[in-house]
């Protein structure tokens, strides 16, 4: 018994609708299966007549929802209809006047064409043929392989690489078409004249290669052509040789379609339509009650799971690896899901992470051309890695990933001139009338506004290409529009360009789909590539959106470009905003920069006097306020991380100078006994309460009230006095000092400890040799000075008196050291190369007790 299951990578869905069609069942079903997705396909004598999944993305009202016929709201009411009544979804269309019995067979018709294209390009899982008899209710229309097989691969659905590799064995061989023998006729594949030419002229005398070479079609078309005539074995080689697949279709038992029972199914369907509702109008919880419900009821189903991740997100961002985790499980269950990779893309940006998300983004699109919200999302990301208008450690602080007042910001506030404008575009657009134009200034937010009409366009079927920053080259200007609309060809012309987008534009408009190209910055363009623009314009399957400066204006005005700006069916301008506007668009800003702070940080806010000057600086343009706004940001983040110890430390130890230039006049007499004083005060303390001090110092938790601790350099201080006094022997010249150099040392003493204190950051130590906690209360400073002139007046009055009660001597000879050498006692001056504010650097003059 041979294998009931064959593999798909190996002959292709292509290759399977020719060899079903040479069989020529009565009827049959063909299963297709890439665990957890299932289709099946009905054929009746060897044609496709009808199609069921369990992709509910598939199914006739998302469909119907997608092409514009019905509403969501319509849909739910017709599922409601359907599980209440029991009927078949399209019956109860029709009864609700929503659709004709013939708009329903067209419909079902088109749904079943894309079940099979979107199969075209799958390169794995597994297939079943069962030769069976059909349900009943099947309809009776059907396609023929040839028209198929030739449409999905020229439309792109079938990759240009398996093109390539399918031709490569035909390209060096003088090939023949050959119809004797076959199933199959020329008008089957349903070729216009041109195209009949070209297969005819396959005629044996010459290479495929120089078949194709010769031919006037699009490469991509005459590849294709080419490819489904070998598919089908109309082709042969000189020999007479076709191409051939070794594949077995096995019969099986089983008939029933591979699927979850109709009425769970239609009911989760139901209540997934009030989830999306319930998203929309942001109410979160009760979307993530409802998905949480249907995944129970479904839970193979991933499009429920991403927008349960999604709803998540959106109700707590905190949440967001949660959210990465549910919707990632979502892709497992089904790699197909535009939306699922669309919501990854926005979650990673949401962390910071830009590579992943551009290719999150690029996936999204490539599942679905049409999704031009992710198109947005990703023109934003690339413009947002474009510009930064401010330092970058500046976002990191208020928790940005890139610029908040980028031109064009995540959290998006249009003010009224913009979304005016926005409407005006969307209605323009969608009446597809010629080019529309929309002219601003620099800064006005033309780009922002194109980003957004992109969203609201995200329902249209709309396949849009969108140019930033339009190259000087016409060549470079076709492949950048190319791309951006998926083309895959490697045109090197522009003639080969200009065809690749015909056919591009025709694929997207027999799937029902119109085709959007949008250029930005539309003033900068060169004359070539204006010239080029003109030509588009006259293709009526393109629309045309021109974003740019007035200068655009007077340039369509011109003889050379009269053709295109005679086209321009709607000019949408946008200016500079109003006082009020422009205050609004400021609290706007810092609004949002104030949501995304770190936690913990204050709120930035802005006063409406400086609002108001802002908008006097800059005339309302708001590119011109948006920098403003950074540069508010930027102050407000120098402001925070200014050095904290600038502000107590600094501020004592300018204090400490002043104080020391101060002492520096105070007479030397009263300085010495000031610190004499102090440390007498000290040791009282220390001998009064030794219980309040203890071996290890002072505690940080005791108040301190001796003179140390109101002037900590007061004990190393006193030690420079003890090793002066030490120096000198004799207790007369120690007297001397006393009353002249030795007290003017010490005064300059007492700052060279102070710098090196405050410099360092630490303290001086007390009398047990135990560091004490620098203070840097103002208070205790004033608290100081005011005991140093207290003692300077107790010193002063008992000099006076000790001085003034001597009797008065006629006649006294000067007084004289050991030498008898009369004393000068002539003030020491200050080192005149110190700086007089210095504490730092100031030093004891040498020889002052000499």
């Amino acid at each position: 018994m041979k294998d009931k299951h064959g593999d798909l990578a190996r002959v292709g869905l292509p290759g399977l609708l020719n060899l079903i069609y040479i069989r020529k069942d009565p009827s049959a079903v063909l299963d297709i299966i890439k665990e957890p997705i299932k289709k099946r396909f009905f054929f009746r004598n060897g044609m496709p007549v009808a199609a069921s999944s369990n992709i509910l993305n598939e199914v006739l009202g998302r469909l119907l929802m997608q092409e514009g016929v019905i509403s969501q709201q319509q849909y739910q009411t017709s599922l409601e209809t359907v599980l209440k009544e029991k009927k078949r979804h399209g019956e109860v269309l029709i009864s609700m006047g929503l659709l004709t019995p013939e708009a329903l067979d067209e419909f079902l018709a088109l749904q079943l064409k894309r079940r099979l294209f979107r199969l075209f390009d799958w390169g794995e899982g597994s297939y079943r043929y069962i030769k069976t008899d059909l349900p009943a209710g099947v309809p009776s229309r059907h396609f023929h392989p040839a028209s198929l097989i030739l449409e999905g691969i020229s439309l792109g659905f079938y990759p240009v690489a398996k093109i390539r590799s399918g031709l490569s064995g035909w390209l060096d061989k003088k090939a023949l078409l050959s119809l004797e023998g076959s199933d199959y006729r020329l008008d089957d594949f349903r070729l216009n004249l041109q195209e009949q030419r070209f297969a005819e002229s396959v005629d044996g005398l010459k290479t495929l290669s120089e078949a194709l070479d010769n031919s006037d079609l699009l490469r991509h078309r005459a590849e294709s052509i080419a490819l489904s005539l070998a598919m089908t074995g109309l082709i042969k080689d000189e020999h007479g040789a076709a191409a051939s697949h070794e594949v077995v279709l096995e019969e099986a038992k089983e008939t029933h379609a591979p699927e979850v029972p109709v009425d769970s199914k239609l009911n989760a369907e139901l209540l997934f339509m009030r989830a999306k509702s319930a998203i929309a109008k942001k109410e979160f919880s009760s979307a993530i009650a409802t998905l949480k419900e249907i995944t129970n009821m479904n839970p193979a189903e991933g499009e429920y799971w991403a927008w349960l991740g999604w709803a998540v997100y959106n109700e707590d961002p905190s949440k967001i690896k949660e959210a990465e985790s549910i919707i990632k499980d979502s892709i497992d269950l089904n790699n197909d899901l535009d939306s699922a990779w669309h919501f990854l893309g926005i979650i990673s940006l949401a962390q910071g992470n830009t590579q992943w998300a551009k290719k999150a983004l690029e996936t999204a699109l490539a599942k679905n051309p049409w999704n031009t919200e992710a198109l947005s999302e990703l023109k934003r990301l690339e413009l947002s890695l474009i510009y930064r208008h401010a330092p970058e450690e500046v976002f990191s602080f208020f928790g940005y990933a890139q610029d908040p007042f980028s031109p064009v910001p995540n959290q998006v506030a249009l003010t009224g001139v913009q979304t005016a404008a926005l409407e005006s575009l969307t209605r323009a657009i969608r009446k597809k009338s010629g080019p529309v134009f929309l002219e601003g200034g620099s800064g006005t937010g033309k780009t922002t506004v194109i980003l957004e009409l992109l969203k609201k366009l995200s329902t249209d079927k709309m396949l849009s290409a969108l140019v930033l920053k339009p190259p000087g080259r016409e060549l470079d200007l076709l492949k950048e529009i190319n791309r951006s609309l998926g083309c895959t060809g490697e045109a090197s012309t522009v003639k080969e360009q200009l065809l690749s987008l015909g056919m591009r534009v025709s694929q997207n408009r027999i799937q029902g789909g119109s085709t959007l190209i949008i250029i930005d910055e539309a003033h900068r363009l060169s004359p070539g590539c204006l010239k080029l623009i003109q030509y588009l314009s006259r293709l009526k399957a393109v629309q045309l959106l021109l974003s740019g400066e007035s200068s655009l204006s007077e340039r369509l005005a011109t003889q050379e470009f009269s053709e295109l700006g005679e086209k321009i069916s709607s000019k949408v301008a946008l200016g500079d905003l109003t006082k009020e506007e422009t205050v609004s668009a400021l609290d706007s800003m810092l609004l949002n920069a104030a949501v995304d702070k770190k936690p913990g940080q204050a709120a930035f806010s802005i006063s409406l006097e400086e609002a108001e000057e802002i908008f006097e600086a800059t005339s309302g343009n708001p590119g011109a306020i948006r920098k403003e706004a950074a540069s508010l940001l930027q102050k407000a983040f120098d402001d925070l991380n200014k050095p904290r110890e600038e502000t107590p430390e600094k501020t004592e130890i300018q204090e400490t100078q002043i104080i020391n230039e101060e002492a520096v006049e105070t007479p030397p007499l009263a300085d010495s006994f000031v610190f004499l004083d102090e440390q007498q005060a000290l040791e009282n303390n220390q001998k009064a309460a030794p219980e309040e001090q203890g071996s290890a110092g002072w505690p940080e938790d005791q108040p301190e009230t001796s003179a140390a601790s109101v002037w900590p350099e007061a004990t190393e201080t006193q030690d420079a006095l003890q090793q002066e006094s030490h120096v000198n022997a004799e207790p007369e010249v120690a007297s001397a000092s006393a009353h002249s150099g030795g007290a003017q040392s010490s005064a300059h003493a007492a700052p060279v400890n102070t710098g090196a204190s405050n410099t360092a950051g630490g303290s001086a130590p007390d009398m047990t040799g135990h560091p004490q906690e620098p203070k840097r209360s103002l208070g205790r400073l004033v608290l100081w000075f005011i005991i140093m002139i207290a003692a300077g007046i107790i010193v002063g009055s008992f000099i006076g008196t000790y001085l003034f009660r001597q009797d008065p001597v006629t006649e006294e000879p000067p007084a004289t050291s050991i030498m008898g050498e009369p004393v000068k006692k002539e003030p020491v001056p200050v080192d005149a190369a110190t700086p007089a504010d210095s504490s730092l650097d100031i030093a004891a003059p040498e020889g002052s007790v000499e």
